[in-house]
C-alpha cells in the first residue's frame, strides 16, 4: 500500500541536503522550512551518500537509500541569531497511499529508525499518522498535539540506537478513507522526553556550538498492510494452486517454474543494478502486480572466476539488489525471497568467455501460487 517504501526509486541522485523532493512519491513537510534529507548510495559520501555521509556511517535497512529528519530541535538564546526557527520545530515525511484505507479494517504498520552517529540528543517519540487529508503541520498544531498518530513509539524508551535499525510498529482500526501517511514526532516539546546521548562516535556534525539541541534520525522500510480476522496479513495469501499463469513475456508459469532474467546488468564486480536492467525488472513487477497470489525466489549465480566465498557473497548481494528493486516498486517483501549460489550451478563452460557470461545470471523461481 506504500509506494517506494524503502526510498530506492528517485528522479535523480541527491546532490546535497534538503533534497527529499527527488525521491519518488515522498514529500517533505515541517513546521518551518521543512528540509528532510535524502541519502543514497550514488551520492557523495561527504554529504548524502549511503552508507557513508556527513552524519556518519549507516547501512540501509534494505537497498541503498534512506531518509533523514529532525525529530526534535530546541532554540536557546545562544543560537537564535543563527536559526530562524520556533520551538516545536519538527520535520516530517509524507506519501499518498496506493488506495484509501477501508472503514473498520484492521491494519498493521511499521517503519524503521536509526539515530545518526554522534548526535548530541535523543528522544523517545516518533510515530506514523494516517489521515484523510494532508495534515497541517504548524508549530501551533504540534504545541496542542492536534494530530494523534495511530502508530507511536514507546514513550518510556529512548530511541538511542545508532548501531542498528529499530522497528516501530503496531496495529490500528481505520476510520476509512485515510490516504496520506506521515512520519515524524507529533509530540510537543513538553511531552517529548529528551536526553543527552551518552554513546558518541567520531563525527563532528553536531558539535558546532551554534547548533541548536537536535535529535536527528534516519528512516527506512515503511510498511502498511491489512490484517484479516485471524490476525494474518492479507499480503500472505493462503491459497495454493498449480493452475498455469499465462504471461505474454515470461510464458506460462506454474509452481517450480524457473525463468532467467535475460537483461539484468550490474556494475563490474558489484551488486549495483545498471539502468539497463529496469525494463526487464519492471516486466517482473507487472507480472507480480497482475498475479498478487504469486510468491517467488530470486536466485543469483556467478561464473567460475574467484573464490567460493567471494562468489557466494556476490551472488547473494546481487539477488538482494533485485529483491530490493522489486520492493521499491511496491512489491511486498513477504512475496519475494532471495538466495545466492555463487559458482556452484554452472550452465555453461567456465573456460570460455561466452560460457562465463551465461553463468553470470539472475533468475526467479515460482514457489507459491
Amino acid at each position: 500500500m506504500v509506494r517506494n517504501p524503502s526510498f530506492e526509486s528517485s528522479l535523480s541522485c541527491p546532490m546535497g541536503l534538503d533534497e527529499l523532493m527527488v525521491c519518488n512519491f515522498w514529500e517533505p513537510f515541517g513546521t518551518n522550512h521543512p528540509s528532510p534529507d535524502y541519502f543514497k548510495g550514488c551520492a557523495n559520501p561527504e554529504t548524502v551518500g549511503a552508507p557513508e555521509n556527513a552524519f556518519g556511517y549507516q547501512q540501509a535497512k534494505s537497498g541503498n537509500a534512506y531518509v533523514g529528519l529532525i525529530g526534535y530541535l530546541s532554540i536557546d538564546s545562544k543560537n537564535k541569531q543563527n536559526w530562524e526557527l520556533s520551538n516545536n520545530h519538527r520535520e516530517f515525511i509524507q506519501t499518498k497511499l496506493k488506495e484509501p484505507l477501508r472503514p473498520n479494517q484492521k491494519y498493521y504498520a511499521e517503519f524503521h529508525i536509526n539515530l545518526v552517529e554522534d548526535c548530541d540528543y535523543v528522544i523517545s517519540s516518533l510515530g506514523m499518522l494516517l489521515s484523510e487529508e494532508k495534515p497541517e503541520l504548524t508549530w501551533a498544531k504540534i504545541q496542542f498535539e492536534y494530530h494523534k498518530p495511530q502508530i507511536q513509539s514507546d514513550s518510556t524508551r529512548l530511541l538511542d540506537n545508532a548501531d542498528r535499525w529499530v522497528k516501530i510498529s503496531g496495529t490500528f482500526v481505520a476510520n476509512g478513507e485515510e490516504k496520506y501517511l506521515t512520519i515524524g514526532n507529533f509530540s510537543n516539546d513538553e511531552n517529548t522526553v529528551v536526553e543527552r546521548n551518552t554513546v558518541k562516535k567520531n563525527k563532528n556534525v553536531f558539535r558546532n556550538k551554534h547548533l541548536p539541541k537536535m535529535a536527528y534520525y534516519l528512516i527506512d522500510d515503511v510498511k502498511l498492510t491489512p490484517v484479516d480476522s485471524l490476525g494474518y496479513f492479507e499480503a500472505h495469501p493462503i491459497l495454493v494452486s498449480n493452475e498455469k499463469i499465462q504471461s505474454d513475456y515470461f510464458g506460462p508459469l506454474i509452481i517450480g517454474s524457473e525463468v532467467t532474467l535475460d537483461n539484468i546488468y550490474f556494475e563490474f564486480d558489484k551488486a549495483i543494478l545498471l539502468p539497463g536492467s529496469f525494463d526487464e525488472l519492471n516486466k517482473l513487477v507487472d507480472l507480480l502486480n497482475e498475479n498478487p497470489e504469486i510468491q517467488i525466489k530470486i536466485e543469483g549465480h556467478t561464473d567460475g572466476v574467484g573464490s567460493n566465498h567471494y562468489n557466494l557473497n556476490l551472488s547473494k548481494q546481487r539477488a538482494k539488489a533485485v529483491t530490493d528493486y522489486l520492493a521499491s516498486q511496491g512489491i511486498s517483501r513477504e512475496r519475494v525471497s532471495h538466495v545466492g549460489y555463487g559458482k556452484n550451478y554452472p550452465i555453461a563452460d567456465n573456460t570460455t568467455e561466452d560460457g562465463r557470461a551465461l553463468n553470470r545470471r539472475v533468475k526467479f523461481v515460482v514457489i507459491k501460487r
